[in-house]
């Protein structure tokens, strides 16, 4: 290659900095910064056409080519597909004096090929780009489209915009800032607040609201204005506010504000209200708070009580979007993501005890009081940020003493202790005598990781009472033969022989047809115990209300996380949440480190009842043989009506499927294939919209990046 040609080379002869070949993996590895692909750009070359495959299996996607221009940096992002396809037309800057491609945002290991790059006339750069707009138009519809800000007209008149908006919908693309992704898709016009003021003042005539500002002691003055002037705008002179507050403040109230004592406010609240908007001092509602809450409230009667998406205050710049899942009281519990601004219905405010003569003036004290006198269904979501909270409320920790007290009164036994990032830990402690659990592992061989998994269960478990069900799918080798036998003579040991071609879910259902325990732990060989007390927690968790199913957190050999929680839909069917993220990293909105509802969990370990899983038909042997059977379990658990839990307090290592090999032939992609489409035709509904993750937030892959299409239909679009 010379530098006035376009080149291309084998992965193994690109040119690679800070990066070195790994013959055995097939792959570049990057130990010691940011890995580059060296370009030899023409001096004249102003459209540049890059192509290429590319995997990364270590470190985080972001590809960009990096131009030197007037001794200055320039990046230009590289979307990319979620099955590594690169193919983008590029329009460079005048005067590029190095160039280099960065698949990886850090060090890691990828592989890069059929790479090539080459200089492309201006005609040929628009005809492609006009070419893919015009396909993804003609693919998702002009209303998609249109969501993603792209018109028809943009073709002829802003192509290079819509082009850009449209490589954003790829797996891989850069994400959006907050700034950017606000100016987009949360501008409210004129025609849309005519609107929400006209619909409001027909809602306030029919409906009695009433708005409560709380404040406590730790409330400044400083947040109690702020709040007060939030307020004003979005109640104006249309009626009071009523403040309840711990102790004295030194501000003058305006008119509009009455400061009420509790026996006051819940005297008001029995008369004559049906709504109550209550915000705790130092969050400030948005001028559409009032409107998105209330829309909620008279379309969805069935709900007691509605809390919103948030956002964070940071030296009055919006950051850290806080876009919610749907009502699950361990994620309260845990991390009080509900917040401080929540529309609660009087009568169940006042049947909440919250008002009592114990009054503590916290949102977090608020919210659990509330969910001890609704169902699991009573707290509704807007998925909508509306209103904003201070960074000091944001880093605040959570009071031990509250969620105790919380506890004690449904006589829940616990051990609850602060923890990192201002969550709180929950331990349910579980029933004594202990219920029997039959922990079952399927195997074929693969000794080097059978054995630690067997031997760290037995030796480092301290849950006293389970028998370990090791199921034998035809091993052949004589080592494995004779570890069984050794195992075997532990009492605690069965093994089980199922001699038939490998099938996940039928040799589960067979154990589980011959186990003894009331519970059943679904475990992979290629795991590895952690934490000791790994089933203890479980167990504790799994005999909580209604819940049937708890998975525990995994991770890779090297620490980083593997498993927090599985996501159905994003990336086209499902996927595990915060995979690859340092082992004690909070993730998006601290859900990596905290108990939480979820639509389903991987059973590389999962605990459940006997008698559910055999009630719900166990796991699919037929549709689902090898993948997503342990999904369609928890689906269906969930259909039934019970919940699945996550806990990050039981941990594991998991290799990773080390045991059954990865899908590369084409008997096993035809049958991954088989799988995929039973699971988007049998799960539609949640797979276009898993409560628990969010339509604002990406769905190409679970990521939690904003997505630059999201999903969530504003209510005064209605």
């Amino acid at each position: 290659m010379n530098k006035n040609q376009a080149g291309s080379a084998a992965a193994a002869t690109l040119d690679v900095e800070g990066a070195s070949w790994d013959a055995i993996s097939a792959s570049w590895l990057a130990t010691n910064g940011v890995p580059k692909v060296r370009l030899m750009i023409a001096d004249n070359c102003k459209w540049l056409a890059i192509e290429g495959q590319l995997t990364v299996t270590e470190g985080d996607y972001q590809p960009r080519i990096l131009c030197i221009v007037a001794g200055k940096t320039q990046f230009f992002p590289i979307p990319v597909t979620l099955k590594g396809t690169i193919k983008e037309v590029i329009a460079l800057p005048e005067g590029v004096e190095q160039a280099w491609f960065l698949p990886l945002a850090e060090e890691g290991a990828f592989s890069l090929n059929r790479f090539s790059y080459r200089a492309i006339h201006s005609l040929k750069a628009t005809w492609r780009m006009a070419r893919r707009v015009v396909l993804y138009m003609a693919r998702h519809g002009l209303a998609h489209a249109k969501r993603i800000g792209v018109a028809p007209t943009d073709v002829v008149t802003n192509l290079t915009r819509a082009y850009q908006r449209v490589g954003q919908q790829r797996a891989f693309a850069p994400a959006l800032s907050y700034a950017e992704w606000l100016q987009r898709f949360t501008q409210i016009d004129a025609v849309a607040q005519q609107k929400i003021s006209a619909e409001l003042a027909v809602w306030q005539q029919e409906t009695a609201v009433m708005l409560v500002l709380y404040a406590n002691s730790s409330t400044t003055e400083a947040e109690l204005q702020a709040s007060l002037d939030a307020i004003a705008k979005l109640w104006g002179k249309q009626g009071v506010t009523y403040l309840v507050a711990e102790q004295p403040f030194k501000l003058a109230l305006p008119e509009t504000i009455a400061l009420v004592s509790i026996s006051e406010l819940k005297q008001l609240l029995a008369v004559k209200q049906h709504w109550c908007l209550l915000i705790e001092a130092g969050a400030l509602v948005a001028s559409e708070t009032l409107y998105g809450l209330l829309h909620a409230a008279k379309h969805q009667a069935e709900y007691l009580c509605w809390y919103s998406d948030h956002d964070v205050l940071i030296n009055d710049e919006r950051t850290k979007p806080q876009f919610k899942p749907v009502w699950s009281i361990e994620l309260e519990r845990s991390s009080h993501y509900l917040g401080q601004v929540l529309l609660a219905r009087a009568d169940v405010l006042l049947a909440s005890a919250w008002l009592n003569t114990h009054f503590i003036a916290n949102s977090y004290a608020l919210t659990l009081r509330l969910s001890e006198v609704v169902n699991a269904k009573g707290f509704g979501h807007v998925p909508q940020v509306l209103w904003h909270q201070s960074e000091r409320r944001y880093n605040e920790n959570l009071s031990v003493a509250i969620l105790t007290e919380h506890l004690q009164r449904l006589s829940i036994t616990a051990d609850v202790a602060a923890a990192q990032y201002g969550t709180l830990a929950i331990r349910y402690t579980p029933t004594i005598p202990l219920p029997l659990v039959s922990i079952i592992v399927p195997t074929r061989d693969m000794l080097c990781h059978l054995k630690p998994c067997i031997d760290s269960v037995l030796q480092q478990t301290d849950y006293a009472n389970f028998e370990l069900l090791v199921v034998d799918n035809q091993s052949v080798e004589a080592a494995t033969k004779t570890y069984l036998d050794q195992i075997s003579q532990d009492p605690r040991v069965s093994v089980l022989h199922y001699d038939r071609a490998f099938n996940y879910s039928a040799i589960n259902n067979f154990a589980v047809s011959r186990a003894k325990g009331s519970l059943i732990c679904l475990l992979n060989n290629d795991t590895e115990v952690i934490t000791a007390d790994w089933l203890t927690v479980m167990v504790g968790a799994v005999q909580q209300p209604n819940v049937a199913v708890v998975g525990a957190k995994l991770f890779y050999s090297d620490g980083r996380v593997q498993h927090a929680g599985d996501v159905v839909g994003p990336g086209g069917c499902a996927d595990h949440l915060h995979s690859r993220l340092a082992g004690d990293a909070p993730g998006y909105m601290k859900r990596a480190i905290v108990p939480q509802d979820l639509s389903a969990v991987t059973a590389a370990c999962l605990l459940t009842y006997k008698a559910i899983f055999e009630q719900l038909g166990g796991l699919n042997e037929t549709a689902l043989k090898v993948a997503f059977n342990d999904v369609d379990y928890c689906l269906r658990v969930r259909a039934a009506g019970y919940r699945v839990v996550f806990t990050p307090y039981a941990q594991l290592y998991h290799h990773e499927s080390v045991s059954r090999g990865v899908d590369d032939s084409p008997e096993k992609q035809k049958r991954a294939s088989v799988e995929v489409n039973y699971m988007q035709q049998t799960w539609q509904e949640v797979i276009q919209n898993d409560p628990f993750y969010h339509p604002n937030l990406n769905y190409a892959r679970p990521d939690f990046r904003l997505s630059a299409a999201p999903r969530a239909v504003k209510p005064w679009l209605k």
